[in-house]
């Protein structure tokens, strides 16, 4: 049955690629949460220009104290979107190259990211 197998394999993700999906927006990340990927350390988004501040704030609090690394390029999030990553407290790396909407406030936001 494809679900079992879905189900035993989303278990075991690490890493979850969804680079330029178009159809990837803020209703997507919410069918992602840590009870069917519990094992997930790393989302990668970059080219998902329909991702927004409030997919991130899904995605930051379903995975707070599980993702490690998070790309973020060409997504479409502001500094408030950044300021939402302060609240991973295993992040060790992110990307947000080609963010047209964020300011230097994101990277001051990123400079007070707890190591």
């Amino acid at each position: 049955d494809l679900q079992a197998v879905f189900s035993h394999i989303s278990k075991t993700v690490k890493v979850l690629n969804l680079s330029k999906i178009r159809e990837m927006n803020d209703n997507s990340c919410f069918a992602l949460s840590k009870e069917n990927l519990p094992n997930l350390t790393s989302i990668m988004c970059p080219g998902c220009f329909h991702l927004t501040d409030v997919g991130l704030e899904h995605l930051v609090n379903g995975f707070t104290d599980q993702l490690e690394h998070l790309s973020l390029s060409a997504c479409t999030i502001t500094d408030q979107g950044v300021k939402q990553l302060m609240r991973l407290t295993k992040l060790q790396s992110v990307k947000l190259n080609v963010i047209k909407q964020i300011t230097n406030r994101s990277l001051e936001h990123v400079a007070q990211m707890k190591s």
